[in-house]
């Protein structure tokens, strides 16, 4: 009570309503500059996460900063709002480097499965479904007389046609 009773009695001069105002601007200046080393130090540490290739805790680092931030005031929704959308990208660049490793790994399992498959199978996949057919063996040849020539065709000539007419 007997401090708000001095805060009174001093808010009533006009010369200490100016001192307070100056200090008020000097806190909040000092506050905001804090808040601002605070969010630098925060992706800061962040970006060494990221550079030695720990997304994880990049995302880690923000989230607590985010706390933090959220915990120092309302002063600081820009701050906020820088954090949030870094961590929204960093959750973003996470999922697709797992898509990508799992893609990665989708194609060398195929391609395994096609290599196994041309190792198994030379001829393609339709030689795994018909058994191969016995080749016979070719008859032995034993010398004997050679095979008769084949007779050549008889040519007839074509007959004329003024003999056909009964000679006119």
């Amino acid at each position: 009570k007997d401090a708000a009773a001095l805060y009174a009695r001093l808010a009533d001069k006009e010369q200490d309503r100016r001192a307070r105002a100056i200090l008020r601007s000097k806190e909040r200046e000092a506050r905001t500059l804090e808040h601002q080393n605070q969010l630098q130090e925060i992706q800061s540490r962040s970006q060494g996460m990221l550079n030695r290739g720990n997304i994880k805790g990049g995302i880690e680092v923000l989230e607590r900063g985010l706390a933090n931030v959220r915990d120092a005031g309302a002063s600081s929704t820009g701050a906020e709002t820088k954090l949030m959308d870094d961590i929204h990208s960093l959750r973003t660049r996470l999922r697709q480097r797992r898509q990508r490793r799992i893609l990665v790994l989708v194609v060398l399992i195929a391609a395994v499965a096609i290599v196994t498959l041309f190792i198994i199978a030379p001829n393609g996949l339709g030689a795994l479904g018909t058994p191969v057919p016995a080749v016979p063996e070719a008859p032995q040849m034993t010398p004997t007389a050679p095979a008769p020539a084949a007779p050549a065709p008889a040519v007839s000539a074509p007959a004329a046609p003024a003999a056909a007419e009964g000679g006119r």
